[in-house]
């Protein structure tokens, strides 16, 4: 399966802790955004519109969409957004969810699409990996 990750930019060492879990159990991750996330100059247009346009081709590639719910944030919030509209429109990514403590935050994060869950491991039991 394939795995997007998203969180706020402070929490990109927690995604990386992840995308590993994921890959030692054999899955992908769709797109690594905490590698090229330090160029966060948006004044750089070209380059700027370049990673939106893999990260939103990523999020809809994806089997599993993972949220990080913990942090605030605001780019996190617009992924979560993609990958709802995905699930309903074209049925992917498949598995959405919400993972942290500050997981009733939102009144999307209780949409029909979404699990939430509390670890990651509890993700992986979820999906029975």
């Amino acid at each position: 399966m394939k795995f997007y990750v998203s969180a706020k930019w402070h929490f990109k060492d927690r995604v990386r802790e992840i995308q590993e879990m994921i890959k030692l159990k054999g899955h992908e991750i769709a797109e690594n955004w905490t590698t090229r996330a330090f160029e966060r100059n948006y004044d750089k247009f070209e380059r700027s519109g370049e990673f939106s346009e893999r990260e939103l081709d990523a999020i809809l590639d994806s089997d599993v969409f993972i949220h990080l719910s913990d942090g605030g944030g605001k780019g996190k919030y617009v992924d979560l957004g993609i990958a709802l509209g995905g699930n309903k429109l074209q049925g992917k990514p498949g598995r959405i969810y919400v993972l942290g403590t500050k997981t009733n935050e939102s009144q999307h994060y209780f949409n029909s699409a979404i699990r939430r869950r509390k670890t990651i491991e509890d993700v992986f039991e979820d999906l029975r990996i």
